[in-house]
């Protein structure tokens, strides 16, 4: 299952997306729309994840944003597990209520972690009341692909990727060894993170492997 990450565009572009995908995430921190837009997207139907990572709105402003995706209908909520127990507990209480999956996710933009840690930080997800745990790491070599890709084995529902360009492998191996879904972007030039391919071309790969 593929997500198509959405970063960039309007309201109407995402909804195309949505509507030619099925599956797409947004990045409420990258995007300028009105409140409004966000939960006419989702209420259009399909799956969405919703997130909205610290920076550019406080806590405040993010719980109410999280708040309204989940009221809209939305499939997932994800949230940092560096946001601290209280917020995501707070979210946590949101997808309770409103029948959706709290996706606990840690991005490292700078390296990949020893096997010990990535291990440790995928507990922390799940303690932190993850229904799937999502680890982001950038990668420079196969080594620290197969670090992240070996993290499958373990049991829980996840989705663990590689960024960078010697990421790009998990991308395409995560459906295969169990991943929940794989993100790509929704064309060349949007790319929410590093190393993702664009849907026509991860669809295409995964197809022909299949």
């Amino acid at each position: 299952m593929i997500c198509v990450s959405i970063g960039t565009g309007s309201p109407a572009e995402a909804k195309k997306v949505l509507q030619n995908t099925g599956f797409i995430e947004l990045r409420a921190d990258l995007l300028s729309w009105q409140a409004s837009d966000y939960a006419d997207v989702i209420r259009l139907g399909g799956k969405l994840i919703f997130t909205c990572r610290p920076g550019e709105f406080n806590d405040e402003e993010r719980l109410e944003l999280f708040t309204l995706a989940a009221e809209s209908g939305v499939s997932y909520l994800d949230v940092e597990i560096e946001s601290g127990e209280d917020f995501i507990q707070a979210i946590r209480k949101l997808t309770d209520s409103h029948n959706c999956d709290l996706i606990v996710s840690y991005h490292n933009y700078e390296m990949t972690p020893s096997s010990e840690s990535l291990e440790n930080i995928l507990n922390e997800c799940y303690l932190a009341g993850a229904d799937i745990a999502k680890i982001a790491c950038r990668a420079y070599s196969g080594a620290d692909s197969a670090r992240l890709l070996s993290l499958y084995a373990i049991t829980g529902r996840k989705v663990i990727l590689g960024m960078g360009k010697a990421g790009k492998i998990t991308r395409i191996a995560a459906p295969f060894l169990g991943s929940e879904f794989t993100f790509a972007s929704p064309s060349a030039g949007s790319e929410t993170a590093e190393g993702q391919f664009n849907f026509t071309e991860l669809k295409d790969i995964i197809h022909k492997i299949q």
